[in-house]
């Protein structure tokens, strides 16, 4: 007697399991799939940006890279040319280049808050004392270059970026492999 109340009750919990996927199982599998494109489409956003992003930073690189003013003025023009971060502060460097007011105008005009112009300014001070820094500048200027970060997630990048640059060019053993960090966490 007592198996076949078990088995009764077996088959009732298969049956209304069986409903209950029947019922809710599409909806529930169409919510999964919502999510799973999702994800792979943020992933592979964020992957799309992170390589433009990447070859913008080797463009402004090898704009400071280059051996003569005119050559630099060239490549910094193509960086110029983008909306974001690096873009601004090769604007910035062209005209620090040109001597040229109206790249800073332009500069001015594409954007439109006051958060990215101070950023833009304190990125010029920064890039000016870094043409002609010295190792007892450099706890200031990696001061200043906290200060960009803290305007905003976009001047995050950037801003390591630059520390990295000093940490490596002028640190001890220990700041060029925190340097060494800093960029590694900008590659991944």
């Amino acid at each position: 007697m007592v198996d076949i109340i078990q088995e009764a009750e077996e088959d009732l919990r298969q049956e209304h399991l069986y409903k209950t996927l029947k019922r809710y199982g599409p909806k529930v599998a169409a919510g999964a799939l919502v999510i799973l494109v999702g994800t792979a489409g943020y992933v592979a956003w964020q992957g799309y940006v992170d390589r433009g992003f990447e070859r913008l930073s080797e463009a402004y690189y090898a704009a400071t890279q280059k051996k003569t003013p005119e050559a630099q003025r060239q490549a910094m023009a193509t960086v110029a040319q983008t909306s974001d971060s690096f873009g601004v502060v090769a604007r910035y460097k062209l005209a620090q280049l040109t001597q040229d007011l109206t790249h800073l105008t332009a500069l001015q005009g594409a954007s439109s808050t006051p958060t990215a112009l101070k950023g833009a300014a304190l990125t010029l001070q920064i890039l000016d004392a870094m043409d002609r820094l010295d190792t007892a500048k450099v706890p200031a200027v990696l001061a200043q270059l906290d200060k960009l970060a803290s305007m905003g997630a976009h001047w995050t990048p950037l801003s390591k970026l630059l520390q990295a640059i000093i940490l490596v060019a002028t640190g001890t053993s220990q700041e060029k492999q925190r340097g060494v960090a800093l960029l590694q966490g900008l590659v991944d």
